[in-house]
């Protein structure tokens, strides 16, 4: 009998130790990747199954579907985002990923902005940031006298903002909804007056001012807290050369610590595969870099305690 529980004994100890030793295998196959910051990411109401300009991605073919593959790629690449959009959206995400999403305030025009109330907004800790900031759709220079106040209270409540300085959809003048935007109000210059006039702004540049690389070294020089966003050109384009191109000017001038990453996800969740991609496969940068790029330089910017970012 005594025989007979010893034996009892020691097979449930063998079996606790296999079903441990197994769970523990499967936690180690189930642990997350390296944490990711995506800077510029969207929340939109999409148009299912729209293409995007020239490239073979399409729209998924229902709003439920596209909510689901954005919370998809948040769990794959254990990314946290920097979100803006349609604000329904945006907060119905918000509500199923709390650690995951970050609201930022999406602005086409400052017009259309009630200050006070956007203050408050930041108080109640609604907002995260400030942007996307769309002004160049709104045919207005990064330095117009009207944007001023959203920059002052950035300064002034220690907010980040992200501006849109780059290329838009492909013909943007002649669609309708866009056809205030100019390529010319990319002019990284335009931001010269801001950034003496408000030291203090934690400001990036979306985009990093594509095409106009000169003009974005010599800002970044100038101005040491400038940082620049590599969202959209690192998955637009229908090859990866001129972005690597354009990343790799960046990088070999000094700056790979002010460099954001983001996708600029818009209705086609398949851009935040791409842009992950591109940046992964790039075969100039060093493992640290991409570390930099895709998450401590976004730590830095917008003030996160890296421990929460797990």
């Amino acid at each position: 009998m005594k025989i007979k529980s010893v034996l009892v004994v020691a097979t449930l100890l063998i079996s606790g130790a296999f079903n441990q030793a197994t769970a523990q295998v499967k936690n180690q196959n189930q642990k997350l990747p390296p944490p990711i910051i995506d800077v510029h990411f969207h929340t939109f109401k999409i148009s299912p199954g729209e293409k995007m300009d020239y490239l073979n991605v399409y729209a998924p073919k229902s709003q439920a579907q596209y909510e689901q593959q954005l919370i998809a790629a948040m769990h794959k690449y254990n990314m946290y985002v920097i979100a803006s959009g349609d604000d329904s959206v945006l907060q119905s995400l918000k509500q199923k990923e709390p650690k995951r999403v970050f609201p930022s305030k999406l602005i086409w025009s400052p017009k259309a902005v009630d200050m006070d109330q956007l203050r408050q907004e930041i108080k109640d800790k609604k907002w995260d940031a400030i942007g996307e900031l769309l002004s160049q759709y709104a045919t207005l220079p990064a330095n117009d006298p009207s944007l001023d106040p959203l920059y002052s209270l950035a300064e002034e409540m220690d907010i980040p903002v992200g501006i849109h300085m780059g290329p838009g959809p492909m013909g943007s003048a002649y669609i309708p909804m866009f056809s205030g935007f100019r390529i010319s109000l990319t002019h990284p210059f335009y931001l010269e007056d801001v950034l003496i006039k408000h030291p203090k702004l934690r400001l990036y540049v979306m985009h990093a001012g594509y095409p106009m690389i000169d003009e974005m070294l010599g800002m970044m020089y100038d101005f040491p807290q400038l940082y620049v966003g590599i969202a959209a050109i690192d998955w637009i384009f229908p090859g990866t050369k001129e972005f690597y191109r354009y990343l790799k000017i960046l990088v070999d001038a000094g700056y790979g610590k002010r460099i954001l990453f983001g996708s600029d996800e818009m209705n086609w969740p398949q851009g935040i595969d791409l842009a992950i991609k591109n940046v992964q496969e790039a075969p100039f940068l060093t493992e640290a870099q991409k570390r930099d790029i895709f998450f401590n330089n976004a730590v830095r910017f917008f003030k996160f305690n890296s421990k929460n970012l797990k």
